[in-house]
């Protein structure tokens, strides 16, 4: 039985979904469209940063077997960025549009909202962390926030959307390159909070 595992974590929070994907948002849905591994349905992205993400993201994924979606969303409506983007995730990767292993950045630039999920469903790297200590989760968990705070807010914070998602990008590049450099992947990274 393959075991999954997902850690949430406070940094900067939004979501992201399919075509004919809707997620719970609010008292309603919210169902955003998208291009293979992109969706800009704030319409913040340029096209050739969407075209640049596309291939290096799919270059990702055929060296790493983890697919990273990029998704900005118009609004969230208050709903919790790090459940919905898990929510997208598992969505997107039900519909087949996706690999069972997992990272989704969502960005709500209208909220001021950023978030990051990633999804491990190799049974050894979950029943590792599952059997982690308290305090091992957590400095892991704050490791992974310092990380994606450091390369992620300062691009948001200043409204440069692609600068802040290209920084985390650029981050997940290094964390899984250097967990196939290592044994398999025993760390699950996932942000979220505000980006004022």
């Amino acid at each position: 039985m393959v075991r999954r595992f997902v850690i949430l974590l406070a940094l900067a929070g939004a979501w992201f979904a399919a075509p004919a994907a809707a997620a719970p948002i609010g008292s309603g849905t919210l169902t955003l469209s998208f291009d293979r591994l992109v969706a800009d349905d704030a319409g913040v992205f340029s096209a050739a940063f969407k075209q640049e993400m596309q291939e290096r993201l799919t270059r990702i994924e055929e060296q790493t077997g983890v697919s990273v979606v990029l998704v900005t969303a118009p609004g969230i409506q208050g709903a919790d960025s790090g459940r919905l983007a898990e929510a997208i995730g598992e969505k997107l990767q039900g519909l087949g549009n996706i690999r069972k292993h997992w990272v989704i950045f969502l960005l709500a630039p209208a909220d001021r909202v950023f978030s990051a999920s990633l999804s491990v469903k190799d049974e050894t790297a979950a029943e590792a962390i599952q059997n982690m200590e308290n305090e091992k989760k957590l400095e892991l968990g704050r490791r992974i926030a310092r990380v994606f705070s450091d390369a992620v807010t300062p691009g948001l914070k200043a409204s440069q959307w692609e600068a802040g998602m290209r920084a985390g990008v650029d981050a997940m590049e290094r964390y899984l390159g250097n967990a196939e450099k290592s044994a398999p992947p025993v760390e699950a990274p996932a942000a979220s909070g505000d980006v004022t």
